[in-house]
Order: structure tokens, then C-alpha cells, then sequence
């Protein structure tokens, strides 16, 4: 933790007062009340008040790592893809595709198809969908974490590019919390997507 404050008018003031930190990665200011620093000096096991932004916090540890490891990225890619929870809206939407498709043969988020994940898959039409969040478009979780997204996208759309597969994304990042209403346009032009291929066929 850096601090940029006078430790007497520190030790002076009330508990509730903020005083301004510096951040270990980036150098900007930031405050914290009296008594959350006062706790971390006494007791220092967090990193927490050492960085003005979890995307700071998150760059740090990236670099770290990075700098003893030129794979470390990969390695974090990898890890994703296999620790990869489920959202609402894709469990969501599997359910409506289902019942609105009962004939097809669907695949959810599978990577085995071409070593990314894909969140959609139909093989009878060579189509493959993406269901995308904020932090695809925004470094909300810091800039290191979305380079990596961003290039495991690009990475994505080229393997399907080489395989032939119709690759879609779908932008979901206006959506700011999930409910079956708000999602129901996403299921909508995923349905008008499979729609456009089942002509086609």
C-alpha cells in the first residue's frame, strides 16, 4: 500500500475520513476511510487497498506470472475454457432452442468441436454462436484480462473460419442483469440466425 497522506493529521482524524492512496500498478489516487487502512496496516494479509481497481489488481498478477512464463496466457485461456461456469441466459437459451427446434442436434458449450469454446454448435449446419458479455468489449476486469479475451476471440473466429464453420456472436453487453424477458431478444435473433441457415440448406 502506498500512501500519499500526513500521518499526524492520520493518527488526528476521525475513523470515517477518507485519505488518498496511491495504486502499486497503475499510480493513480485513490481513497479509503481511516478505518479499513488502519485495519490492513494492523493485520496486511490483503492486497486489497494496494490498487485502485480490481482490472489493476488482476493486470499485476497477470504481469507477474507473465514475465516467468511466455505460455502463461495459453495456460489461462485453457484453464477458462475448463473451469467455464454457465450463465443464465445460455442455460436460458439452450431451453428455448430446444423446444423451438426439437429436430436438430445442438451441442452447448462444448470446446471439443474446434478447441475453443462454443457456447452454440449445430453441426448439420456448420453453425456456431457465441453468446457475449460485457467484458468481450470492455477491460471491466483490467486490460491484461481483455487482451486475453480479445485474442482468444480472434483466435476463435479464425479456427472457424478454417474449419468452414458459420461463426455468429451475439452482443449482450446492454444487458445489465439477467431475466427472461430481457433475454428473450437474444433468443429471438439466435432463432432468426438458425432460421437463415435452415433456408439455405
Amino acid at each position: 500500500m502506498i500512501t500519499n497522506f500526513d500521518i499526524q493529521e492520520f493518527n488526528e482524524s476521525p475513523n470515517n475520513k477518507k485519505f488518498e492512496l496511491l495504486c502499486n500498478y497503475c499510480g493513480k489516487s485513490f481513497t479509503v476511510k481511516k478505518k479499513k487502512i488502519s485495519k490492513y496496516i494492523h493485520n496486511p494479509t490483503s492486497k486489497k487497498y494496494c490498487f485502485c481497481s480490481l482490472g489493476c489488481r488482476i493486470d499485476n498478477f497477470l504481469d507477474k506470472y507473465i514475465e516467468n512464463d511466455d505460455n502463461y496466457l495459453d495456460k489461462i485461456i485453457q484453464k477458462k475454457e475448463k473451469n467455464k461456469k454457465r450463465s443464465k441466459i445460455e442455460l436460458f437459451v439452450e431451453e428455448k432452442l430446444i423446444e423451438y427446434f426439437g429436430g436438430l442436434n445442438f451441442i452447448f458449450d462444448s470446446s471439443n468441436t474446434i478447441g475453443y469454446n462454443l457456447d452454440i454448435y449445430i453441426p448439420s449446419l456448420n453453425l456456431g454462436i457465441d453468446i457475449n458479455g460485457l467484458h468481450h468489449y470492455k477491460p471491466i476486469f483490467g486490460k491484461k484480462a481483455f487482451e486475453l479475451t480479445q485474442d482468444k476471440d480472434k483466435k476463435k473466429i479464425l479456427e472457424c473460419r478454417n474449419r468452414g464453420i458459420n461463426y455468429h456472436t451475439i452482443n449482450i453487453s446492454n444487458q445489465k442483469r439477467f431475466t427472461k424477458e430481457t433475454s428473450q431478444i437474444y433468443v429471438d435473433e439466435i432463432i432468426n440466425i438458425i432460421n437463415f441457415y435452415l433456408l439455405k440448406k
